[in-house]
């Protein structure tokens, strides 16, 4: 089986008709690093966006279908509250081990990305992971 993940040529946008119209529109370049960060700053402050405070500190729970998910969905909410003195418990349901089944130990590795992710974030010493262990894919059984 051929991967054509990282080949632009394959890829066709069928939500939209291809007409004149739609040739004549710019190319997105995946590859552009797009504005830097401090345009994406001073953006936001221009705006005038409402600061948000998260309140008194606590404890948050977010459980996730495998170790990754919380990081790609709330990674930066996560790495706020922290800043802000809350602790932080995962519930990892599965290990996801049968996301690519060649791949021999994959919930091992995945599971030491979720550690190297939450140190990242500088959230590691307020994070409590809870691994359910539940078999991947066989949830609803």
């Amino acid at each position: 089986m051929r991967d054509d993940t990282h080949d632009r040529s394959t890829v066709t946008d069928r939500g939209e008709p291809a007409d004149a119209a739609h040739a004549a529109r710019p190319r997105i370049d995946v590859d552009d690093p797009g504005p830097a960060e401090t345009a994406w700053r001073a953006a936001i402050d221009r705006a005038a966006l409402p600061r948000w405070h998260p309140g008194t500190a606590g404890f948050v729970l977010v459980v996730s279908p495998h170790p990754d998910d919380e990081t790609l969905a709330v990674g930066g909410l996560l790495h706020d509250l922290v800043a802000a003195g809350w602790r932080v418990r995962l519930a990892s349901v599965t290990d996801g081990e049968a996301a690519y089944p060649a791949v021999s130990g994959l919930g091992a590795v995945r599971r030491r990305e979720l550690a190297s992710a939450l140190d990242r974030l500088g959230i590691a010493d307020a994070t409590v992971v809870h691994r359910l262990e539940l078999p991947d894919g066989h949830v609803a059984r």
